[in-house]
């Protein structure tokens, strides 16, 4: 997806956050996270892989 995305639109800024889910605690969890310094100045598209 970030390919394509790249292909579309070459001045986009990405960052990328990993989120994992503790199923027991049915809670969820910031594993990694690297955002662009400026992101609260900026609109964010969420892309949501699927992986089965």
């Amino acid at each position: 997806m970030e390919k394509g995305l790249r292909e579309c639109c070459r001045s986009v800024r990405i960052g990328k956050i990993l989120i994992d889910k503790d199923r027991e605690a049915n809670q969820s969890r910031v594993v990694y996270a690297k955002l662009v310094p400026d992101i609260a100045q900026r609109k964010v598209l969420l892309m949501y892989p699927i992986m089965s």
